[in-house]
């Protein structure tokens, strides 16, 4: 089970996130297809590890999961349906979607270019952890 954070806590970590992945350079991922998304984190803890950092990517998104926001787009429900259908696990299903989001967290959060566009995403993630607290749904 995972431990919940604190209000301050995910905003610090939400913006240490955003700072590093400022930090990286993507060109270098512009022809690169991941074969999933434990690739694509080992390959962005690397990049983040050479400008010596003490927390990884994954460490961050991991610790932040239950308050990563899931959008629905037009792609993400195409995502949804052809996995609802291929896969009738839960547990597997679940995982999927969990990576998806954090997939799509990354992208927001990378190109999130002025200030304005971080705090929208930095208000989501507070108001999931605020509802989860309120409602006290602790762990996903």
């Amino acid at each position: 089970m995972k431990n919940t954070i604190s209000r301050k806590e995910l905003t610090s970590y939400l913006k240490r996130l955003k700072y590093m992945l400022d930090l990286l350079n993507f060109d270098s991922t512009k022809n690169i297809i991941f074969f999933n998304f434990e690739s694509y984190i080992d390959y962005i803890n690397k990049l983040s590890q050479q400008k010596k950092t003490r927390l990884t990517i994954g460490n961050i998104l991991d610790t932040i999961e239950p308050y990563i926001p899931f959008e629905f787009d037009e792609k993400a429900l195409d995502f949804l349906i052809s996995n609802i259908i291929d896969n009738y696990d839960p547990d597997a299903f679940q995982n999927l979607l969990i990576k998806r989001a954090k997939v799509d967290f990354i992208n927001k959060i990378k190109y999130a270019k002025t200030k304005e566009e971080f705090e929208t995403i930095l208000n989501k993630c507070i108001n999931i952890h605020e509802y989860r607290e309120v409602n006290g749904i602790l762990y996903i």
